[in-house]
């Protein structure tokens, strides 16, 4: 195969275009139409020159027993001729008379020609789809292929066989065909004592540097994110020690899910939400208020006791004393008029 193939070297003479052999062409369908007519033609004129024998009856008829009969009724028009064969689907309407008048063997003729013919069509169509996806894929290298001196067909069988060659003995076609597209296999190969073959230098410099760059980007980011994760956990951990949170463990997971779902919520609308969405912090929490509410209203109520009972204690001091010199108690209506009398009296 190598030789063969080493002969023929390189692709393009691979395989040489071979003439395809060629078919006497068939008559077209108007040639056989126009073969047909002038048959019909040719019959016509054969019946108009050929005598008739028969004249015409001038005298009255008798029948059998001798008596005259009346005439035989004028024939009427024949009935249209029924054709053996349907014409051909191409023909229109108007042209079904015609077809008609043709005898049986002219007709299965005309029929067995356009059969043919449409057969052939149906080959050259199925053909065609075929083969137009790969005149596509080679329309891009055709001027190289004429610059070379090869016809797309022929490039198709030199793929094929050269494929073949590949697959079926690989350990020779390999070193043929890397020789053919100038490549030195034994740069690809290791070399002695695993050492390998001296890299360029330009090359490995840039490579030293690549790596360097690679790794300074490296430690950026990975110094970077550990500094927002740090971050993030502090904030975490504040927001954690805050006692106004204290349900946080407990909505922890659901904290984080919201803060996935919508990273623009803060941990505050965070813890928020998900102690509002928990059954049982729900249910603390409004506890906890109206424990709040209730203190704040008890706590109101005894400050307003203790300022009336500051401001009794003060009336009695300063107004409730005897002509003794002791301090004679009032009730707290009598100090609460009396405030009020000093004072409008003061307004006055």
């Amino acid at each position: 195969m190598a030789e063969e193939i080493e002969a023929l070297a390189p692709v393009e003479d691979v395989i040489e275009d071979k003439a395809p052999e060629t078919e006497a062409p068939k008559p077209s369908i108007e040639e056989t139409m126009g073969s047909v007519f002038d048959e019909i033609e040719a019959r016509g004129d054969e019946t108009a020159d050929k005598p008739t024998d028969t004249k015409p009856s001038t005298g009255p008829t008798r029948g059998p027993d001798g008596k005259f009969v009346s005439a035989a009724p004028a024939a009427t028009d024949a009935a249209p001729a029924t054709s053996a064969f349907a014409p051909p689907s191409h023909w229109g309407a108007d042209r079904h008379p015609v077809w008609a008048t043709l005898t049986p063997e002219v007709q299965k003729l005309l029929s067995d020609d356009y059969s043919a013919h449409a057969k052939t069509l149906d080959e050259n169509k199925s053909q065609l789809t075929t083969l137009t996806p790969i005149a596509s894929a080679l329309e891009p290298i055709r001027g190289e292929l004429a610059a070379r001196g090869l016809s797309p067909d022929a490039y198709i069988r030199a793929m094929i066989e050269t494929d073949r060659w590949l697959r079926s003995n690989p350990q020779e076609a390999f070193p043929w065909l890397a020789k053919q597209y100038g490549l030195n296999l034994s740069q690809l190969s290791p070399q002695p004592n695993g050492q390998q073959p001296p890299a360029d230098p330009v090359i490995a410099g840039l490579q030293q540097q690549l790596q360097h760059v690679t790794h300074y980007l490296t430690s950026q980011q990975q110094a970077q994110e550990k500094a927002q994760r740090d971050q993030v956990q502090s904030q975490i951990d504040k927001f954690k020690a805050d006692p106004k949170n204290k349900h946080f463990e407990t909505v922890r997971p659901a904290m984080a899910a919201l803060i996935n779902a919508d990273p623009s919520l803060s941990l505050d609308q965070a813890y928020e939400q998900a102690t509002f969405a928990n059954p049982t912090t729900r249910a603390l929490i409004q506890a906890e208020m109206k424990a709040a509410q209730d203190k704040a209203a008890q706590d109101e109520a005894a400050k307003k006791a203790a300022d009336a009972t500051k401001l009794a204690s003060t009336n009695v001091r300063q107004r409730g004393t005897s002509p003794g010199g002791s301090k004679k108690g009032k009730s707290i209506e009598d100090t609460m008029r009396a405030k009020y009398e000093e004072m409008h009296g003061d307004a006055a």
